[in-house]
């Protein structure tokens, strides 16, 4: 289910979309170019030629005034050649002289024009010979038949040296630019294109150098006030365009200093060409955008056309010209093709066809290539850089390898390396991502500052601040157990050094500031790139980053504070629907045209996708890593309506899955089930059992195509007992036991009352069974929502055995309470750890304004609320929340029950004691954020 609902947030992503589709037909064009051979390289100073298909045969033409050829005289042709002239009334002083190109134009020979309106390859010949009988001389002339040899013919009318006139109409507002492309693409020369009859349209020209030959179709438009030539067609010797199309990055304005569509102005200078680039990051974020529309065609075009840019190693360059393909030296980086990879792996998941498997295991391979194993290095662990790099004051390429880590790099790769292990199995994959997500906290983590490390070398971290290092890095650290305070930390710390306010758009006719076409009626927020803190970035602009403000949002998405999320999302839609916009996002709201900043006001496919996928499906940027597919997501409220006797489970995966209902029975074998499942897609079945955690028992399971689903649990017969068998364990790597299964879980809904567990028997003699509710959802990490889960009908119930409901929610670290959750509050009795352990480890959750001890409280084993909610960073507790009172506190009865809180708390800790007396031994039960932490008694402090 969309996050952003709403007709603003429709026509933000499909006006995203529309744009981002539109970057792809760039490369799509009107006619089509071909070489009359394919020229290599190498092949220079000699004649090329080809033809142009598709050009409109009605546009305006400059025609043959005075002469016309008999037919077609191609390249290959040898023979006599022949024509006609006309409107001439004196014909003194005019020739057609004819010529075969090859690497210069040759000339053959003049031809006179006849009286009969002729003109034909042939010269008159006077010959004096002698009469044999007579030995007389005598003369005699006639017209002799001159062949012309091979080449491509050109026939000029011409009058005293002048050329007057050709055989052929030539195209007025079309003609085709030859380039050589070295390390740009240099001018040879601008032909006209000829139509010479049966459909050809021909160009030639001898003006040819080595490099890469591309021609280029320009045709003359009346544009913002005057004529100019814009590119309709292409074709190289080796152009890639015909694999496939590319999205290209960037939509620049023809006004920009940085607009150069033929690439012959810029010379190879840094940025030439970016109106036809595609960057490989944009790649994958491409096929995410058309595999989350459905537009799969497109996603196979793009995979097509990546086959063939597909380096033998298995990297991809950094960028592609989205005609020719590779453009540049060998600049890799493992970032850009992290994000390619996992575009890749996506649409493989989703929609099954595996036809590009070999690509992506290869890329996937290459990946792990970067790894570094050796345990004594600090970069252990992460995936070194790539390699090739510019200069930046030249621009001279250096081929060596990048050894340092980029942060940002980690988060990128480490979405491919799950992709390429839920599409291969491989066991390989999976031990890398592991190790990269340990080290991204263990070594790039900045505890000090609460905020990542730019990256790392083998001599020590990169302490530079980049915004894009914090935010998908804190997105990263949330598929990580360990760090469960890192990702709000994060937020905060990006608030506080990369907050740009009251922003607008800058306009400015300086080529360094260059923009003249959008604009922005008011002012807007997001986050800038850098921080000059450090020194690292010192004199970083101060300008809104379209593209690190919603990855800024993604971590508010994955941090529950949609608020936040919203806030900055709506700001970002106002600069997509700027003045003049063509309904992309623009990249940044200032002009950086120069290294090393390089930001500039053009509407991006990057931004532009980024914003589509927020909308329509965040879920897919940088997914939770796990062992198994899994992804957190919040689901729809399960309706009020039909609430007794069943339990609701909300699953989600974003790739094809199998879920297996829980059957560990609180960890007590042979308790008995009979169930009906509806399994939410509109099948159910009836299943019968026990409970088991044995890994060879088969569980009720059922699979699914990706997507979000909601199972309902109800009694098939008996109703009473009829869930005892329902619940994880901890202990177990059964099938239903897995955290691959577990963290299929994010959301639960179930009036949790006494007949679930109790037989009638047990219900009428008040008898307790202990394990009723024992590490029921223990370690689904990435259960969240609770909806109105809460003991229900418990009145009058006044005993409850051992380990009733202990770990019952343990680990769940993206749990929040749910409004309604209660526990039962007419106990009298209760077992041995009672309600120890229930939200160890649920960093997210935090008290709501009902939760109560059972205050009846008066007899109760050990471990009574023990740890229930250690290490729970967020929590506050509520107003009305008291121990229960008890004359004699069993051993360990509060040990630890708040220690590990992090968040300021309202309340003092000596007013949640409850008058109680002071234990004899430690108990670690309150953390340093209660106010009266200072003043308590040393027993109750927590460590």
């Amino acid at each position: 289910m969309r996050i952003f609902q709403g007709a603003k947030y429709d026509e933000a992503s499909q006006k995203a979309l529309e744009f981002i589709k539109a970057q792809m037909d760039v490369s799509q064009w009107l006619y089509t170019v071909n070489f009359a051979e394919d020229y290599a390289d190498s092949y220079a100073n000699n004649l090329i030629w080809g033809t142009v298909q598709g050009l409109p045969n009605e546009d305006e033409k400059i025609f043959p005034k005075h002469i016309n050829v008999d037919s077609y005289y191609g390249p290959d042709y040898e023979g006599v050649v022949s024509g006609i002239w006309f409107g001439l009334p004196d014909t003194t002083g005019y020739s057609v002289e004819v010529y075969a190109i090859t690497d210069i134009p040759y000339f053959v020979l003049s031809c006179p024009l006849r009286a009969d309106g002729t003109w034909r390859s042939q010269k008159y010949v006077t010959v004096t010979e002698t009469d044999p009988e007579t030995g007389e001389e005598y003369t005699y002339s006639y017209w002799e038949d001159i062949p012309v040899g091979k080449g491509f013919k050109e026939f000029r009318l011409v009058k005293d040296g002048v050329i007057i006139d050709y055989p052929y109409s030539r195209f007025v507002n079309f003609k085709v630019r030859l380039f050589s492309f070295v390390d740009a693409e240099y001018l040879s020369d601008e032909m006209d294109v000829w139509d010479m009859g049966g459909g050809r349209h021909v160009f030639y020209t001898q003006k040819v150098f080595s490099g890469l030959k591309i021609a280029k179709v320009i045709q003359q438009v009346w544009q913002s006030g005057s004529f100019n030539y814009i590119v309709v067609g292409i074709s190289g010797a080796r152009s890639n365009s015909s694999y496939g199309r590319l999205p290209a990055s960037f939509y620049i304005p023809p006004d920009d200093p940085q607009y150069d569509k033929e690439g012959n102005s810029a010379l190879g200078a840094y940025g030439y060409m970016l109106n036809s680039r595609c960057w490989a990051y944009d790649v994958g974020l491409a096929l995410l955008v058309f595999t989350v529309s459905g537009d799969y065609e497109l996603c196979k075009e793009i995979l097509n056309r990546m086959e063939h840019e597909q380096g033998t190693d298995g990297s991809f360059n950094f960028s592609y010209d989205i005609y020719i393909g590779q453009l540049f030296e060998g600049y890799i980086r493992t970032g850009a093709i992290g994000w390619t990879v996992w575009g890749m792996c996506y649409y493989t998941l989703i929609t099954g066809d595996r036809s590009f498997m070999a690509m992506i295991t290869k890329a996937s391979d290459w990946l792990l290539s970067r790894q570094v194993t050796n345990r004594d290095d600090l970069r252990y662990g992460l995936l070194t850089g790539g390699y090739g790099s510019y200069n930046m004051d030249d621009y001279s390429y250096d081929p060596t390898e990048i050894r340092w880590c980029s942060t940002e790099h980690q988060c990128s790769a480490l979405q491919a390396l799950h992709g390429a292990s839920l599409l291969t199995g491989e066991e390989k994959y999976k031990v890398a991502a592991d190790k990269m997500k340990e080290q991204l906290v263990l070594t790039l983590y900045d505890t000090d500052n609460e905020r990542f490390y730019q990256g790392c070398s083998a001599e020590g971290v990169d302490e530079a601040w980049a915004l894009d290092c914090t935010t998908w890095a804190g997105k990263s650290a949330l598929s990580i157990l360990s760090p469960a305070i890192i990702p709000p930390k994060c937020r905060e710390t990006t608030l506080d050094e990369y907050l740009v306010i009251n922003e607008n758009i800058y306009q400015s006719s300086e080529p360094e500031y260059y923009n003249q076409t959008y604009s922005l009626d008011g002012v807007t927020e997001g986050f800038k790139p850098y921080s000059s803190r450090g020194g690292s970035y010192d004199g970083a602009p101060e300008l809104v980053w379209t593209e690190g403000t919603l990855g800024y949002v993604t971590l508010c998405i994955s941090l529950g504070k949609i608020g936040e999320a919203k806030r900055f999302l709506d700001a970002t839609i106002d600069l997509q629907n700027c003045n003049n916009s063509p309904g992309g996002v623009i990249y940044t709201t200032k002009t950086y045209a120069s290294l090393p900043w390089e930001f500039h006001v053009w509407p991006s496919v990057v931004s532009s996708a980024w914003l589509y996928l927020l909308i329509e499906n965040p879920h897919c940027l940088f997914p939770i890593v796990t062992r198994h597919q899994s992804y957190a997501h919040k689901m729809q409220a399960y309706k009020e309506s039909d609430r007794n006797n069943r339990i609701v489970l909300y699953v989600y995966s974003d790739v094809p899955f199998t879920y297996y209902v829980p059957i560990s029975g609180g960890e007590v074998s042979g308790r008995p089930f009979d169930w009906r499942v509806d399994w939410g897609d509109g099948t159910s079945g009836i299943y019968e059992g026990v409970s088991s955690m044995d890994s060879s028992v088969n569980a009720p399971n059922h699979t699914y195509p990706a997507g979000e689903y909601q199972i309902t649990i109800r009694p098939n017969s008996e109703r009473f007992s009829w869930a005892s068998a329902f619940g994880y364990s901890e202990f177990t790597d059964a099938p239903h036991d897995s955290l691959g299964n577990k963290y299929l879980l994010i959301g639960v809904d179930m009036d949790i009352s006494p007949n679930m567990t109790r037989t009638v028997d047990q219900l009428e003699n008040f008898q307790a069974p202990d394990n009723e509710w024992t590490k029921t959802f223990i370690n689904c990490r990435f259960l969240r929502n609770m909806h109105d889960t809460s003991f229900v009908g418990w009145e009058g119930i006044t005993t409850v055995g051992n380990f009733f409901m202990m770990g019952m929610f343990s680990s769940c670290q993206r749990l929040q309470m749910g409004e309604k959750f209660q526990l039962p509050q007419s106990l009298i009795t209760a077992g041995n750890f009672f309600c120890s352990y229930l939200f160890t480890g649920c960093p997210e959750v935090s008290m709501n304004g009902v939760f109560q001890m059972p205050q009846r409280l008066r007899t109760s084993g050990h471990s009574l609320f023990s740890f229930a909610f250690f290490q729970c960073t967020n929590l506050v507790v509520n107003s009305m929340f008291l121990f229960p009172r008890l004359d004699e506190i069993p051993e360990l009865a509060f040990s630890q029950s708040f220690n590990g809180i992090g968040a300021s708390q309202h309340r003092e800790a000596m007013s949640i004691i409850n008058g109680l007396g002071i234990p004899e031994d430690n108990r670690y039960t309150f953390s340093s954020t209660f106010s009266d932490y200072n003043s308590l008694p040393e027993v109750w402090k927590g460590v």
